[in-house]
Formats: C-alpha cells, structure tokens, sequence
C-alpha cells in the first residue's frame, strides 16, 4: 500500500472472509462507493494444507477449497458487471 500512494496512486485495505459471498458484496460496494469502478480484480487468497490425502480431515478439504476456488468465484463475480459497464 505504501508505494501505491508513494507514485500517486490510491489504495484502501478492507477486511473480510473473501469465501462469503456478503463479505465480498459489502467489500465490492465499499470499493465502488469509493472509485465509482472498478478497473483490476487480483484474487490472491489461498492456503494449503500439506498432508497427504490419506490424512487430510474433510474440513481441511473444505476449507482450502472454500479459500483457493470459491472466493475466486465470488470475488470475480461481483466484479464483472461494473467493469462491463465501462465497455
């Protein structure tokens, strides 16, 4: 963020779990209350649970899915229209 607003550019830092769809809708309107738009999307959350999948607990499956796959789906979703309305 710091060499974002270092050259002239704006950033904001919003908190919330990018796996639930309300989380993602509150963050994408607090972005457009701000910019009007929205111009890039990076989907940057994951984790990973390193074990073998012998080992791995169903709700460790479920949370890296939930994390790596679902909030890409989400974030991407919210995001589509207002930048397809600039086109």
């Amino acid at each position: 963020m710091l060499s974002q607003t270092e050259y002239g550019g704006q950033a904001i830092t919003l908190g919330g779990d990018v796996s639930k769809a309300a989380d993602v809708d509150a963050m994408m309107k607090t972005a457009l209350n701000k910019w009007g738009t929205i111009d890039v999307v990076v989907n940057n959350s994951g984790i990973t649970r390193d074990t073998l999948l012998i080992r791995m607990k169903q709700s460790q499956w479920d949370k890296v899915i939930s994390l790596n796959l679902t909030c890409v789906f989400l974030c991407t979703q919210v995001s589509i229209p207002p930048i397809l309305l600039k086109y």
